[in-house]
């Protein structure tokens, strides 16, 4: 027998080609501890006729995660109320939506059907909700509507300084470099990687031996901008001082590189969302930040004291390479996990909100 609520992502670890298939999983496994749940993974790369049928047979609430990577190209979610009016008449239909102010107009036309017929909405950041209420149609910012915030999707496992120093010493390559620069999660234009470079070859200028770690790399469908960024590599004369790491599965690994480095920079062209994943990611390994200020302080109000140098260091969204580079120079020397980590949402409590929302649709459909 199904499950009264089924959990539907377009993608799912250790393959997903966004943080939120990380999210529907560490949410799934949270709420299947307190209630009876599904997790369904459509994919977008296979014909799904058959799955797209059963996902509201037999079931009181259908939540689908809504990210744009998550789905790619796919039209497949805004047939999911059609699937509904076929087998699955009382079901609510919850969609969070991830990143809706990152949305183009095509790409809001394409879900238009899936938004209307949603009963109600989850957002991550209060930034993602008000720029759905000013820009939805009408009927669908009438309806109800929460925020929910994320938490760090992957582990942080506990490593030994000795061990953090040992694999820095590794990374220094013998004294060939002597700064540690990192970079977490996926690449792509967003996160302005072109600028990242240029601060790599600002900070060369500026006398250091840096060398650029890139923890993770391009989602899988994206080789054609991973050659093209190698490209960008080669003609700053960088090659040497690169490395690529690829999605690392193996968390302690994938802690050790955090850990040892002297600074993450992450560079959000529409500026720092507490949506960001891979930025709660960073805060947990006690080196020190460089990233872009945040769109919206509201959504930091809890953490806000956390979030100060030298652990965290802003610039604009517009700042140049050599500022960013300066800001890398201010940063006090290195030392294993130097800095506290800044406190995240639980996933505990995440699901506990999610367990509300539940509730209250169930509440209305009676």
């Amino acid at each position: 027998m199904p499950a009264p609520i089924a959990l539907v992502t377009g993608s799912l670890p250790p393959h997903d080609v966004c943080g939120v298939g990380d999210y529907t999983r560490c949410l799934f496994d949270e709420l299947e501890k307190v209630q009876p749940v599904d997790l369904l993974h459509i994919p977008i790369r296979r014909p799904v006729e058959a799955e797209l049928l059963r996902v509201f047979r037999g079931r009181e609430i259908v939540h689908v995660e809504y990210p744009t990577e998550g789905w790619g190209k796919s039209v497949l979610p805004s047939f999911l109320p059609m699937a509904r009016s076929l087998y699955g008449r009382q079901a609510r239909l919850l969609l969070t939506l991830h990143e809706w102010s990152q949305m183009n107009r095509v790409r809001r036309a394409s879900i238009l059907p899936l938004v209307a017929r949603a009963d109600a909405f989850i957002f991550v950041t209060s930034h993602e909700r008000e720029a759905f209420l000013s820009s939805a149609p009408a009927a669908a910012r009438s309806k109800p509507s929460w925020v929910i915030p994320i938490g760090v999707n992957l582990q942080v496992p506990v490593v030994p300084s000795e061990e953090v120093l040992a694999f820095r010493d590794e990374l220094l390559d013998g004294g060939k470099f002597d700064l540690l620069v990192t970079h977490f999660g996926f690449i792509h234009a967003g996160k302005q990687p072109g600028k990242l470079l240029d601060t790599i070859v600002a900070l060369r200028e500026a006398g250091r031996r840096p060398r650029l770690v890139l923890v993770g790399g391009f989602q899988q469908d994206k080789q054609g901008e991973r050659e093209a960024f190698e490209r960008e590599i080669a003609a700053r004369g960088i090659a040497d001082a690169v490395k690529f790491t690829g999605f690392v599965e193996d968390e302690k690994l994938a802690a050790l590189y955090m850990a040892s480095g002297d600074v993450n920079v992450s560079l959000f062209a529409d500026g720092l969302s507490s949506r960001r994943g891979s930025f709660w990611y960073s805060t947990q390994h006690g080196c020190a930040l460089v990233t872009t200020s945040p769109t919206d302080w509201r959504d930091f109000e809890r953490v806000k004291d956390s979030l100060r140098p030298p652990h965290v260091n802003f610039v604009q969204k517009d700042a140049s390479a050599k500022e960013i580079a300066d800001a890398v120079l201010s940063i006090e020397p290195y030392a294993p996990f130097r800095y506290p980590r800044v406190p995240v949402e639980q996933w505990s409590d995440i699901a506990r909100l999610h367990g509300e929302v539940y509730a209250a649709l169930r509440a209305t459909s009676s």
